[in-house]
């Protein structure tokens, strides 16, 4: 009986988005990150993120295994780690400069044009590349931990909201915008 009786509140509910859609674009508009939040218990332990000043990808508290990534891939894990808010896919486009940018520090391309066309092919409405990347990036993760704990670093969300990673920033180290400095403290290295 259960079952049922989720199947007929899912259809009230999809109903009345149905409306609202209709009715009220700006309401659905504010409520939309409502429909991607999913409050959820951590496995028993996740690792602390690192991004050393090289863009290199670390779970320290898993004996500092390094996360390898291509440049592509690379560009949209840290993209998607500077918004924790997350993005939806078909608002990529007004992320352009800032993939330009970390594409840039990423790949040992030096032609400007080479590495706007591949940010570019990217995000062409009708390319898949950014699923093939965030699968990429989803496989690096599985390769290494358990997938409990591996879907906390991939971009995950629901089709046509917005994307994010799920782990708390609170465990993020990034070394990559930390500034040189002469007296540099001590940097933080994978256990």
């Amino acid at each position: 009986m259960k079952k049922k009786e989720n199947l007929i509140v899912a259809n009230v509910l999809l109903r009345l988005i149905h409306r609202l859609e209709v009715n009220a674009p700006d309401l659905v508009a504010l409520l939309e990150p409502l429909c991607t939040l999913k409050v959820e218990e951590p496995p028993v332990h996740l690792s602390r993120l690192l991004i050393n000043k090289h863009y290199r990808i670390f779970l320290m508290d898993y004996e500092g295994v390094e996360i390898l990534l291509h440049p592509l891939p690379k560009t949209i894990f840290i993209l998607f780690l500077n918004h924790p808010e997350g993005i939806k896919f078909k608002e990529l486009h007004k992320h352009r400069n800032e993939m330009l940018n970390l594409y840039n520090q990423l790949t040992n391309k030096s032609e400007r044009k080479t590495i706007e066309a591949a940010i570019d092919s990217m995000l062409a409405p009708s390319n898949s590349s950014i699923i093939q990347k965030c699968a990429r990036i989803r496989e690096a993760f599985r390769k290494e931990v358990e997938v409990d704990i591996a879907r906390y670093y991939e971009i995950t969300g629901t089709n046509g909201y917005a994307k994010s990673i799920r782990i708390s920033r609170d465990l993020v180290i990034r070394e990559d915008l930390m500034e040189d400095t002469e007296d540099e403290e001590e940097v933080v290295e994978p256990v």
